[in-house]
Formats: C-alpha cells, sequence, structure tokens
C-alpha cells in the first residue's frame, strides 16, 4: 500500500468483541472521516494506533517505522479524546507547550511551533485562562493545539464536535479544515454523524461491529453504498451495534 499510515489486517480482542482484522492506508495529506454506530470500535481503533491498546494481531506501520511495543510517547501520533482532556491546574499556554519538553528541540524551535500553532487555532487570548474557563470549542481548539505543537506524523480525532452547539460545530469544521490545509498532517476523524463527514469532505469509512464496511470520497459511498447496512446508516437509520464494545 502506498502511504505513510499503514493498518495491516490489525486485530484487537475485547472481551466477547473483537475489532478487525483492519486493513487501511491513509496518504499525507488525507483526511479519512471514520464513521458507524455507538459500540462499533471506532475509539478502539483509535487507542490502539496511538498505542494504548495493544494488538493481537496484525501491524502498524508509519511510514517506514513499524510502531511494534512502542508506547505511545514513541510513536509520534497525536490523539485528541472526546473530553479534550486539558490539565486543569495549568494555564492554557502550559497545557499547549506541554509536549514541547520532550521533543529534543531548542527554545528557539519550541517557540516557533508554539507561535504558529497557537495562531492556526486562534487561540492566543485564550492563552492565560484556566480549561475550567474553557467553552466547549474552545477547549477543543486547546487540545488541538497541545497535539499539534509536537509536529506529529499522524493525527487522531475522537468525536471532535461532539457536545458542541450548532454554531461552535460549524467554527471547529472550518477550524479542522484550515490546519488540515495548512499542515496536510494525515487525520483519521471519528464520529457517527454523515453531516460531519459531508462537511469535512475527503475520505470517509464505514465501521460495523469492527469490520470496516467501505471506504471512499464521502459522495462515492452516498450514492453507491456496499450493502443495505451502509445505505440504512447513511439513510439515518440506527443500525444495531455490538454489545461491549467501546465507540
Amino acid at each position: 500500500m502506498n502511504g505513510i499510515l499503514h493498518l495491516d489486517g490489525i486485530v484487537v480482542r475485547q472481551g466477547d468483541f473483537q475489532l478487525g482484522p483492519v486493513t487501511l492506508s491513509i496518504r499525507q495529506g488525507e483526511h479519512l472521516v471514520l464513521m458507524g454506530p455507538s459500540g462499533c470500535g471506532k475509539t478502539t481503533l483509535l487507542k490502539a494506533i496511538a498505542g494504548f491498546i495493544p494488538l493481537d494481531a496484525g501491524s502498524i506501520r508509519i511510514g517506514d517505522r513499524v510502531l511494534g511495543d512502542l508506547p505511545p510517547e514513541q510513536r509520534r501520533v497525536g490523539y485528541v479524546p472526546q473530553s479534550a482532556s486539558l490539565f486543569p491546574h495549568l494555564r492554557v499556554r502550559d497545557n499547549i507547550r506541554f509536549g514541547l519538553a520532550y521533543a529534543g528541540i531548542n527554545r528557539d524551535q519550541q517557540e516557533a511551533r508554539f507561535n504558529r500553532i497557537t495562531g492556526l487555532l486562534g487561540v492566543e487570548a485564550l492563552l492565560d485562562r484556566r480549561p475550567a474557563t474553557l467553552s466547549g470549542g474552545e477547549a477543543r481548539r486547546v487540545a488541538l493545539a497541545r497535539s499539534l505543537v509536537t509536529e506529529p506524523d499522524v493525527l487522531l480525532l475522537d468525536e471532535p464536535l461532539g457536545m458542541l452547539d450548532t454554531p461552535a460545530r460549524h467554527t471547529l469544521v472550518q477550524t479542522l479544515k484550515s490546519i488540515h490545509a495548512a499542515l496536510g498532517t494525515p487525520t483519521i476523524h471519528v464520529t457517527h454523524h454523515l453531516d460531519e463527514a459531508w462537511m469535512m469532505g475527503g475520505l470517509c469509512s464505514l465501521l460495523r461491529e469492527g469490520r470496516l464496511v467501505q471506504t471512499g470520497p464521502v459522495e462515492t459511498l452516498l450514492l453507491n453504498p456496499a450493502n443495505a447496512w451502509a445505505q440504512a446508516f447513511l439513510d439515518g437509520g440506527e443500525p444495531r451495534s455490538t454489545p461491549g464494545a467501546t465507540a
């Protein structure tokens, strides 16, 4: 496969639930929206790529690097969980700078990265605030900045628009599009909402009960769903999910 992120037959088993085998490739500059009902394994897939959950089979590569048993901090993967997970005792600027201390670059390089990313995310006015004072949309932008400032090879977004009101959702979509155009970081964006895939454009994958059903441009999935389940899901039905799985 030609791509920077390669998932080669990965399998994760959790109780009675099995994710995979999943084979997928994402190239530089691609933004893939991963869709599926709650419990189909979307979050499990992200956590496996990030190194928080071990594989039971298969392999993950980023470029020529086989991730194997590498811990999360050595994978060069940016992971933004649904909750944003900011450090409550640190101001925004220190939350964003946190990963730079381990990036192996000098102070001038750290400052250049910090200034670039805070500018792209539009969080300069938030730098002296505490996480508890941020709105949901502001917290998501800060969490994105904290991940992107380390210049990850791959970015993983778990429900980045979840729990936001409509204006905040539209604002964050434009932010995501802008930073993707500027940085080109290969991205997997998890959701169970078709409108997010439509707004983001690009590629879309459907996941059902731990298995990929279809991958392609979102327009192709809408016009030519792979099967009756895919059509029902894309039409806004409520297909069955698997008990015991992680979203």
